[in-house]
């Protein structure tokens, strides 16, 4: 894995290449036994797709690379998951460019034959009035592909603006769940999914917004509605015969009719009455609406917020339910002396379970029933638990077991849970991003089975379902314990980790100040992570996204070395650590294994002594990646590194505890490298130099190129040596300046080389000359030299003048290769380049 740069920081990108256009340069060898034999390859396409369903689109298209059995297999995978996070930090046009161009050719190459059973798009809409039209078509045109290739489950989340929804497009016989958040949902939306859609079963919506004011269904089983907002109605009818689970909160306007439920299991509603609108009281006849069309409910849970509510002695506003079993209420059941909570058990004669959640903050909290209550006493002989959630030491507690014995109600079993100190921002359940130790997800895929129910994947041995687990993310892989009891610890040994900050990018999280932290809920996730782990499993793999914030006026990084440490501990061979934000100073002492043979560093700072502790701690290294990293070493030295990549690295020494200055020159001993790329923002050395170190070895970079103000070089001045070895070799446009002065010494002094790669600049702009000189002998041999490639913009108008100089130099057999930049590409280097 490599990385890329983009407008937040950095990322791993798992290839260098466009996904369509060229193959990873580091690609994973499939998992062989010690036979050689690639077992994972052996299973049936439809396992494979199963296993690929739990990979993002772009992570399956990369699987491609494993071997040729999987070249084409993304092509007619059932499961499209479309995630715009994985393009967040890619190139400078936004991640939306590189988004839409993927999408786009993904669904361009997919076998037209295959159906698409899963499509899970989750997109940004960019704030542009122009991009945003345009943006908004392309994502109505994928979801219209999607259904017309009967895609029976349609799951779409957009960020920043909402998706201005085309529902002409829902006519599907196949479709059975829509989940849709920020969506705007135009007048006309459930009518046509009514008549559209006649196999659709579940429907949840959060924070859309709504132009209807009636949802009516014959065919709907499980709707959820969250903070969503009614638009151009202030009342919203909820007509569903055939529904089984309902779930509405944080509705913008208090207003919901529910009729015609009588098959309702499961209900969770949460009423809210908007106190700053209203400055008198709102009377218990409110909430009739709601608790009546929920009257045949058999488990209930309601939560009732805002201004204060008016409740007359005895009045009837609340049903009977006769059939619910579980009951689940809030605090404010407990105001006016119990009086909401007597009503409900006075109401529920069939009740066996009650959960009362209080508070999680002991903020005073105004009264929020008036009234008084007659008729206290209530019968409920078939309750046996109440549960309380609460606080440490909360005194109500004591309150409410008082209330049930002077009930008489003494063989009740009293349960207290106590909310955690860092209890996540309270989402409803089904939107709830718990934290995966303490909550399991509310959908998790069940384990896939042929006709007689068995489950083939949880039959393979657990090295392949290890090396399966190794493509998904660390937060991914925990998910994986909810499929069966078989998955349940099977995360606890993957030997490799990939902790990354991005999966918490969108994480409510409270921190002690109250505010949500998603930084902190990425170092509580990665530390239970590494506790819980199973203490004999290895760590083959670490690999850390990480990003530094402020604490006070330092940044704490002690998470992160400790992560570090661990892996290296757990006998880790490769170590990936991309860091955003600001740079990461590193403890290299930690830095002692025999083990460790990879490493590659993104945003880290290497103090004095680093490059002296790899040399003598760590005998096993081999490949060495560093990426916009600060190096205040002046020598680098080692006797076993074999591939190194320096790609926008600054060496530079501190002078003080402010200032920084930029090293003259660095030294470069290593005797064993077989690889080394560079790539750095600015040259201080000289031209010889710089050759001199490409000749320890044969060229493999993707880039000879000089970014300098001007270069004065002398007629027959000696800066180049003579490279025996070179067939390949790749030269930018600066070789061409002074009438092809650069490139006649490269080629007088290439002798074997076979192909010639030149990439001149991406626009047709005249760039000022690079270098000043002139050179005598311009003649060359090149006898091998077979094949020019030309890289340049559309309609460039050297291409001609570079054939004209070979056709002039005698080489008239040369073949001429002309591509073109795609106008999508942007300006990294080529090792580094994700798009």
């Amino acid at each position: 894995m490599v990385p890329v740069v983009g407008r937040r920081g950095h990322r791993w990108a798992p290839h260098a290449h466009h996904l369509f256009d060229e193959m990873p340069l580091r690609a994973r060898p499939p998992m062989e036994d010690a036979a050689g034999r690639d077992r994972l390859s052996d299973l049936p396409d439809e396992i494979l797709h199963r296993i690929m369903s739990f990979l993002n689109a772009r992570q399956a298209v990369q699987t491609c690379v494993l071997s040729r059995r999987w070249r084409n297999l993304w092509h007619t995978v059932p499961c499209i998951n479309a995630d715009f996070v994985e393009f967040d930090s890619i190139g400078y046009q936004g991640p939306e460019v590189p988004f839409k161009r993927f999408v786009n050719r993904l669904l361009e190459f997919r076998d037209p034959a295959s159906v698409i059973d899963t499509f899970l798009l989750k997109y940004a809409m960019p704030d542009r009035l122009d991009g945003y039209k345009a943006s908004n078509e392309e994502a109505n045109r994928w979801i219209g592909h999607a259904l017309q290739k009967q895609a029976r489950i349609l799951e779409v989340a957009v960020f920043f603006f909402p998706l201005d929804l085309d529902h002409s497009v829902f006519t599907s016989c196949y479709l059975r769940r829509i989940e849709f958040s920020h969506v705007y949902l135009r007048k006309g939306f459930f009518e046509q999914i009514e008549t559209g859609c006649p196999s659709l079963e579940d429907l949840l919506l959060h924070q859309c917004f709504i132009w209807d004011g009636e949802i009516s269904s014959q065919t709907l089983k499980v709707l959820t509605v969250d903070a969503t907002e009614l638009y151009t109605v202030k009342e919203m009818s909820i007509s569903t015969p055939n529904l089984t689970s309902l779930t509405l909160s944080g509705l913008e306007y208090p207003k919901a009719v529910l009729k015609d439920m009588p098959l309702l299991v499961t209900a969770s509603v949460s009423v809210t009455f908007d106190a700053l609108n209203f400055d008198g009281y709102y009377d218990a006849n409110d909430l009739r609406q709601y608790l009546w069309g929920l009257s045949a409910v058999r488990n209930l849970e309601f939560h009732y917020e805002g201004a204060e509510l008016m409740i007359a002695n005895n009045s009837q506003w609340c049903p009977e339910f006769v059939d619910v079993v579980n009951l689940t209420l809030g605090e404010w059941c407990l105001d006016a002396n119990f009086h909401a909570l007597i009503v409900f058990l006075q109401n529920s004669p069939r009740l066996v379970k009650l959960t009362l959640k209080l508070a999680k903050d002991r903020w005073t909290t105004p009264q929020r029933i008036i009234g008084e209550l007659e008729e206290r006493s209530f019968t409920c002989e078939h309750l046996k638990i109440v549960e309380v959630i609460c606080l440490e030491s909360d005194p109500q507690v004591i309150g409410v077991e008082d209330f049930f014995v002077r009930s008489g109600m003494t063989s009740v079993q009293f349960h207290i849970k106590h909310w955690r100190k860092d209890e996540e921002y309270e989402l409803p359940a089904f939107i709830y991003l718990a934290h995966l130790f303490d909550e399991m997800p509310p959908r998790a895929l069940p384990p896939v089975e042929d006709d007689a129910g068995r489950d083939w994947l949880g039959d393979l041995p657990e090295e392949v379902l290890h090396y399966i687990m190794s493509f998904l993310d660390a937060r991914q892989a925990v998910r994986t314990c909810v499929l069966s009891r078989w998955w349940r610890k099977l995360w606890r040994t993957v030997p490799c980790i990939n902790a990354d900050f991005d999966e918490f990018d969108l994480v409510f999280y409270q921190g002690d100040d109250g505010d949500y932290d998603d930084v902190l809920a990425f170092k509580r996730f990665v530390n239970r992570l590494l506790e819980l782990r199973d203490p004999t499993a290895m760590t083959d793999t670490f690999w850390l996204r990480y990003t530094t914030r402020p604490e006070g006026n330092t940044y704490s990084n002690e998470d992160a070395y400790g992560w570090i440490s661990h892996a290296l501990q757990k006998q880790a061979r490769v170590l990936e650590v991309v860091v955003f934000c600001c740079l990461f100073e590193l403890d290299h002492s930690v830095f002692t294994s025999c083990y460790l043979r990879r490493i590659a560093f993104s945003g880290i700072v290497l103090c004095k002594g680093f490059f002296a502790q790899l040399e003598a701690g760590c005998p096993a290294l081999e490949d060495l990646f560093l990426h916009q990293c600060g190096v205040h070493d002046d020598e680098i030295s080692s006797h076993t590194l074999k591939v190194l990549t320096f790609d926008s690295v600054f060496f530079y020494m501190p002078m003080d505890t402010v200032e920084f200055t930029l090293l003259n020159k660095t030294s470069i001993s290593l005797p064993s490298v077989t690889s080394l790329t560079i790539s750095t923002p600015e040259i201080q050395n000289s031209l010889s130099h710089i050759v001199s170190a490409l000749n320890l070895v044969a060229i493999f970079s993707d880039y000879n190129h000089l970014n300098l103000s001007k270069l004065t070089i002398e007629n027959h001045l000696q800066w180049c040596p003579e490279f025996l070895n070179v067939v390949n070799l790749t030269l930018g446009q600066w070789c061409l300046d002074s009438n092809f002065y650069a490139l006649i010494v490269f080629l007088q002094n290439s002798p074997r080389l076979e192909k010639l790669t030149l990439k001149l600049e991406k626009s047709n702009m005249r760039i000022s000359r690079r270098i000043i000189g002139e050179l005598t002998e311009i003649s060359f041999t090149c006898e091998h030299l077979n094949t020019v490639e030309v890289i340049c913009s559309e309609n460039d108008p050297q291409v001609i003048t570079v054939q004209d100089f070979f056709v002039s130099s005698g080489m008239t057999s040369v073949q001429f290769h002309i591509k073109h930049w795609s106008p999508y590409a942007n300006d990294l280097p080529a090792f580094i380049r994700s798009i």
